[in-house]
């Protein structure tokens, strides 16, 4: 998929995705923001946008965006989140509880499938 930016104009948030864009061989318009990204490449502006997975699937589906644009590929650069939390904190070990209820209820990949426009 990055081969097929080569010589392309793509659109990545300043200081973010642009390793990413430079890798692959395209031209960079650098945006404050994600939705910044996503407006060029609504005006046609940008050939593509470089972003996290979750903001992306949650771009394509909404009702102005629905079958004018497409994911490609399984994404690249991936980044792990997690929390973070002080030493001794009595939040670990109830957030972990709670993560694993959601896991467990289904409630976890409903919020996500909600939210960040990930099914699985």
């Amino acid at each position: 998929c990055r081969a097929d930016l080569k010589d392309k104009t793509t659109g990545v948030k300043d200081k973010t995705q642009v390793k990413a864009a430079l890798e692959a061989g395209t031209y960079i318009e650098k945006y404050k923001t994600a939705e910044e990204c996503y407006t060029g490449l609504k005006n046609g502006e940008v050939d593509a946008v470089i972003d996290d997975i979750p903001r992306l699937k949650s771009f394509i589906k909404r009702k102005e965006s629905k079958g004018k644009f497409v994911i490609t590929g399984n994404g690249f650069c991936p980044q792990p989140y997690s929390f973070v939390y002080p030493l001794g904190s009595p939040l670990k070990k109830k957030i972990d509880i709670e993560l694993l209820k959601m896991g467990k209820t289904g409630e976890y990949a409903r919020l996500k499938a909600k939210w960040l426009g990930i099914d699985k």
